[in-house]
């Protein structure tokens, strides 16, 4: 995993975990300390610190290797898309949908 993408692929972990323990950025909010919307702002943008990282996978459970390692195993994390590649997917439907059959493994 290159350094770039820790805080961005960090941020699909914690989405995950959220989802998958029935949490809510409120939730997390709370846990940090801070407003709604300066968590949905760091969700949104991906900017956090390593400080920030431990305590949040702490708070869902795990030590920050523990998530490091789920994050390297789990298929997101090989699938990665660059914030270009995922505006382009945005902007066209008909590019979301082939790549959505294509990973489907339907052919073309």
């Amino acid at each position: 995993m290159k350094n770039g993408q820790t805080s961005v692929l960090f941020k699909y972990f914690v989405k995950n975990q959220l989802k998958k323990q029935d949490l809510r950025y409120s939730d997390l909010a709370e846990h940090l300390n801070l407003s709604l919307a300066a968590v949905k702002k760091i969700m949104t943008e991906g900017d956090f610190k390593l400080s920030r990282m431990e305590s949040i996978a702490s708070w869902l459970g795990f030590t920050l290797l523990e998530a490091l390692q789920i994050i390297d195993n789990e298929s997101y994390a090989k699938s990665f898309l660059t914030p270009s590649q995922e505006k382009i997917l945005a902007n066209d439907p008909m590019n979301f949908y082939v790549l959505n059959m294509l990973g489907c493994g339907c052919s073309l």
